[in-house]
């Protein structure tokens, strides 16, 4: 992973021989320069505003370093609310990426691939239209035919035209994920993309600054590509024997030759792409580990929903701090799973707009912080009309009260003081609760020798855990603020102190049944894999444990990056299976 985002963040493009800038092959004299092209003034570029499926590659590329990292981290590990600057980044490539046609593109790609290797074809790039066409462009100059397409596929001498009605063979592969494609710009309505190995070949030809600046967009744009989808550059990169394409402008657009395509080209702000490289950055950083843990620490809990009985202050009288309180709630917004709001006579609330609910997430999450600016921002990725914000507002409001009545003077939500957004003390989130009880866990510890009434607390706090946070509400301010991540290491931390006070009490089938849950919600996270082995040792079951070290090197191997188990967990594995470790 860290290697993998040091190539990508760290602009090691001397050795990416990507693009050329030269003059087309055989042309006697190098290309006259021409005047600078305003790019504002005649739209000869692409900007990130429609540079959409670049920023779904950016997207999954984050999500996949992401989900790497957590997998590493251990328990009690937090990760920094990103800068202001990054989570704006974010919030508008999530915006711009547009996830059906880029699902699409991945399934016409692999059923082409598929369909080409039988008669060697080779597939140099794709056009993809807004009804969902797909035309899919190959190389034929060195077969004696080409090769035969797909049934229901339109066919050219060098393209087949997979029509927005097409769908794959129910008995085909239904693998998933993005084609190793770079999208190099428009051409017309489609948007155009090419292999990396094609990229790598392409010559761009025209007046200097517009043409170091599409290099330099089309170099990140393959970065991104051979990194989520391919092993690092390097020297076993996939090469084409394909002749060099060339993209030469003309007083009036750009041209993609030997397909005489006329394209607007991609073409992004060098401080931009600065800024997209921070925001990876900081996708694949190392978290910091707190002096305490996250379900004690100050402000990982509201003071109001976590209370402390005072002790009496005669000093006489020696009484033991009692153990925290969990919070009386009326209504939970549950995080930790499928988003809903649940009553306390357990009861899922009904709302008449999905964005009533999603305004409660967010102000559970934002409870001292909550003003109505910051809640528009995190909710509308564009300008949102007052009345529009409003009703939202006020539909939360009544949902709540429709439910359940508040006392009298009081609302559920209550009306705007100036900016501020105040939220009743009994409308809690889970994870909420999940923190109370683990910090009530924490005090049992601390006090007492032994784990009887720890456990309880613990298996309160995993039960309220149904599945990775936010899961299906596609909340895109979660991910930007690190709320998503953060709320999965809660959840995993929570299934590894279970897992291991259940261990302790000699109890087998707890520390799986918790390690389950955890995994289900991070697949793959070492210490949650560590102690299923640890587990089955305890109870002798080599053939257990092998099983289980299988199952994740699999794993692996399924991974798009085909990443290696850290050193301290091969060597775990060492000790405990009697074959020797192979992954």
């Amino acid at each position: 992973l860290f290697g993998l985002s040091q190539t990508l963040v760290g602009g090691l493009l001397g050795s990416l021989a990507v693009l050329g800038t030269a003059s087309p092959a055989g042309s006697a004299t190098p290309r006259p320069a021409t005047a600078a092209i305003s790019v504002r003034a005649t739209g000869l570029q692409v900007g990130w505003s429609e540079a959409g499926f670049l920023a779904a590659g950016v997207i999954g590329l984050l999500t996949l370093m992401r989900r790497h990292r957590l997998q590493r981290l251990s328990a009690g590990s937090v990760v920094d609310v990103p800068t202001d600057d990054s989570e704006q980044w974010e919030r508008r490539l999530r915006s711009l990426a547009p996830e059906p046609i880029v699902d699409r593109l991945g399934v016409v790609w692999r059923a082409a691939s598929c369909a080409a290797a039988q008669g060697s074809g080779e597939l140099l790039g794709a056009l993809t239209a807004p009804d969902g066409a797909v035309t899919v462009l190959f190389r034929t100059d060195t077969l004696p035919m080409p090769p035969t397409s797909p049934s229901g596929v339109l066919s050219a001498p060098d393209r087949w035209v997979y029509p927005g009605t097409w769908r794959p063979e129910p008995s085909a592969d239904a693998a998933r994920g993005p084609a190793p494609l770079v999208n190099v710009g428009r051409c017309g309505r489609d948007a155009l993309h090419l292999t990396p190995s094609m990229c790598h070949r392409l010559v761009v030809d025209g007046p200097e600054a517009e043409r170091d600046r599409i290099v330099e967009s089309l170099r990140f744009a393959v970065e991104v590509c051979e990194t989520l989808v391919a092993p690092p550059p390097g020297p076993d990169r996939q090469r084409t024997s394909a002749p060099a394409w060339v993209l030469s402008a003309s007083e009036s657009d750009w041209v993609l030759n030997p397909l005489d395509l006329v394209i607007v080209p991609i073409g992004l702000e060098r401080h931009d792409i600065a800024a997209v490289r921070a925001l990876l950055a900081a996708g694949a950083g190392e978290a910091g580990a707190p002096d305490v843990l996250p379900s004690v620490a100050s402000d990982s809990l509201e003071p109001e929903l976590l209370l402390h009985l005072s002790a009496p202050t005669n000093p006489d009288t020696r009484v033991e701090p009692l153990p925290p309180v969990l919070p009386v709630w009326s209504f939970m917004v549950r995080l930790l799973g499928p988003v809903d709001v649940l009553a306390f006579d357990g009861r899922v609330v009904a709302f008449e707009r999905s964005k009533a609910v999603e305004l409660l997430c967010w102000l559970v999450l934002h409870r001292r912080a909550a003003t109505r600016e910051a809640a528009r921002t995190a909710l509308w990725e564009a300008d949102v009309r007052d009345t529009t914000f409003a009703n939202v507002v006020s539909e939360a409001r009544r949902a709540l009260s429709r439910h359940l009545a508040v006392g009298t003077g009081d609302d559920w939500l209550g009306k705007p003081r100036g900016e501020h957004l105040p939220l009743h003390i009994e409308v809690v989130s889970d994870a909420d609760l999940v923190r109370a009880h683990t910090a009530r866990a924490t005090w049992f510890r601390s006090n007492d020798t032994s784990l009887a009434r720890v456990v309880p607390e613990l298996r309160s706090a995993l039960d309220l855990v149904r599945g990775a946070p936010f899961i299906g509400s596609g909340y895109g301010w979660a991910d930007a603020e690190a709320s998503t991540s953060n709320l999965t290491l809660l959840a995993v931390g929570t299934a590894l102190d279970l897992g291991e006070a259940e261990l302790a009490l000699g109890n087998v089938d707890g520390a799986f049944a918790a390690t389950s849950v955890g995994l289900a919600v991070l697949p793959g996270h070492e210490e949650l894999v560590a102690l299923r082995l640890r587990t089955h040792a305890s109870c002798r079951d080599s053939a257990g444990a092998r099983h289980e070290w299988q199952m994740y090197l699999r794993s692996l191997v399924d991974d798009p990056w085909q990443s290696e188990p850290s050193p301290w967990l091969k060597e775990l594995a060492r000790d405990l299976l009697s074959d020797p470790v192979t992954a």
